[in-house]
């Protein structure tokens, strides 16, 4: 593809303070779907080293600083009188090199748990974006096609008119033509360098934060206050669609509920969603399956890795996806819920 951006030679670009000694490795695995580690592959066909670097010391980097008394910290600035209030100061916004999402502390030493995609990208997405840019350098191909040809006719138009007489009748007519054809040439130029230029900038960004985020470490949480924190990563599931981060401070925590969530439960989802922080929807508990909670609560693109809590204020779940009428985007369709119960299975021991 003549279009294909600036390649992956521009991730050598990608800068992660989080880690001291490493290297980001691209290789097909045996699906044919690229992978991106800061671990050396078995094998090392079709390896692609896309950085090497070193240690970097950074304001931000580590979390070695005093404890954060977060819990008073909120406390006094918010003063939450209902389970409800009390709920929404345990949550947390989350920016990763792909976006923001929600997550909520679950233990008082700073554990917070979110979507595993919420900070890892997922293979959907992923592929969503690259058929996107793929019909974007095939529009942007056809366009050099057509000014491929159109050069090569205006060149064979200016000869033959360099070989009629300047005197003659017709020159000037030809001429005219000539000159209107060629500045919509070169406007139909600058316009299609132009989207080739914004195209291949926002491949390279694109590519650079799918290799950043496939291997980070360290993200910026954000508290209700406002409140910008560094925090690292313990643990990511394998099999459920989990992460388990941690910052360094005393924090407040959501306690689980005393009961299993039924059909027609009260319930609430708290979160970023759209990027709205520290925002509350609210509906029922409309059916319990082995993929989840599924509820008629509002779940947004940002609701990722926000809680699901009851009537008091207790964790339910963990807020993970949205079923929706078709392939149509919008608010409509319920939303899908991980059972706290498999939080506690999955990470059991590490908060």
């Amino acid at each position: 593809m003549r279009v294909s951006g600036l390649g992956w030679c521009a991730l050598a670009c990608v800068m992660l303070a989080s880690v001291a000694q490493a290297e980001i490795y691209k290789y097909k695995d045996e699906n044919g779907r690229w992978q991106f580690t800061d671990k050396k592959p078995k094998s090392e066909e079709s390896v692609e080293v896309l950085e090497s670097r070193s240690a970097r010391t950074s304001a931000s980097s580590g979390l070695s600083g005093d404890p954060v008394n977060v819990a008073q910290k909120l406390q006094d600035a918010f003063h939450p009188k209902t389970p409800l209030e009390i709920a929404t100061i345990n949550v947390v916004a989350i920016e990763t090199p792909i976006g923001v999402g929600s997550g909520f502390f679950v233990s008082a030493n700073g554990h917070i748990v979110t979507n595993r995609h919420v900070i890892r990208p997922t293979e959907e997405k992923d592929k969503e974006a690259r058929e996107q840019f793929e019909k974007e350098a095939a529009v942007i191909d056809r366009r050099f096609d057509a000014l491929k040809s159109e050069k090569s006719r205006l060149n064979s138009y200016k000869s033959s008119l360099d070989r009629l007489n300047p005197s003659s009748a017709d020159y000037q007519q030809y001429r005219k033509r000539y000159e209107d054809d060629l500045r919509t040439y070169e406007k139909f130029l600058r316009e299609t360098q132009k989207l080739r230029d914004d195209y291949q900038s926002r491949k390279a960004n694109h590519d650079r934060k799918t290799a950043n985020a496939a291997i980070a470490q360290q993200f910026t949480v954000i508290l209700k206050d406002g409140t910008r924190l560094l925090s690292e990563l313990v643990a990511i599931s394998e099999n459920r669609d989990l992460a388990l981060l941690r910052i360094n401070g005393t924090t407040p925590f959501l306690k689980p509920a005393t009961s299993l969530p039924r059909q027609g439960l009260p319930v609430y989802a708290i979160g970023s969603p759209l990027g709205q922080m520290d925002s509350v929807t609210s509906g029922i508990v409309t059916r319990i399956t082995a993929q989840g909670i599924y509820t008629d609560a509002k779940v947004l693109p940002g609701n990722s890795g926000g809680p699901l809590i009851n009537h008091d204020g207790e964790l339910i779940g963990v807020n993970t996806q949205k079923l929706m009428a078709g392939s149509q985007a919008g608010s409509e369709g319920f939303g899908i819920a991980i059972p706290y119960t498999d939080v506690n299975a999955e990470f059991s021991g590490k908060f």
